[in-house]
């Protein structure tokens, strides 16, 4: 995209940018890090990380599928100009 094809041409396109760049820019390790961390003493322990760690990550796949559908809902009102846009069929 060159120059005014950059700004929002719409609220869907801003959206569709917005959506884009969380889930390709924010980096989640931090929050799983605080989220999942536990002092593990013993087996119990273990399979409570276990468990902490696969909660985020289904979470998160969870919200990415829900992003990827937002984007597509949004990606037929992108301007013809974009480089993702599609045409409404």
């Amino acid at each position: 995209m060159k120059g005014n094809e950059r700004k929002a041409a719409s609220i869907p396109h801003a959206e569709y940018e917005i959506l884009r760049v969380l889930k390709s820019e924010v980096d989640l390790s931090e929050l799983k890090e605080r989220m999942t961390k536990i002092q593990v003493k013993n087996e119990r322990d273990k399979k409570r990380q276990v468990t902490l760690n696969r909660r985020f990550d289904k979470a998160a796949e969870n919200l990415w599928v829900v992003f990827d559908n937002m984007m597509e809902i949004r990606r037929k009102k992108l301007p013809e100009s974009h480089p993702r846009y599609e045409a409404s069929e």
